[in-house]
């Protein structure tokens, strides 16, 4: 979860990219590292449960070996750019 919160202030300070939508099964230990954000982030928090009840973002991390159902996301008509983050590497898929 601090990686996550580390990627999402890099973006913001970085990036100038302010706007995120968070999808996690912990909300209790999401809330613990929130608290790091930066303030000008501005993050909503989902349920992971609830990721397909919503259009992707064109601009997708995957953290730690998330099962993506990938039919899902080539249903939309624009290009999907999905950053896979795993324990021991990091593969980008288009």
């Amino acid at each position: 979860m601090a990686f996550a919160i580390k990627v999402i202030n890099t973006y913001t300070f970085e990036k100038k990219e302010q706007s995120f939508r968070f999808f996690s099964n912990n909300r209790d230990l999401y809330d613990v590292f929130s608290k790091n954000l930066l303030e000008s982030a501005q993050v909503t928090y989902y349920n992971l449960s609830e990721v397909q009840s919503y259009t992707p973002s064109s601009k997708i991390l995957n953290l730690f070996e998330i099962e993506i159902h990938y039919s899902f996301l080539e249903s939309f008509e624009f290009p999907i750019h999905l950053t896979d983050f795993t324990y021991f590497s990091l593969e980008a898929k288009d």
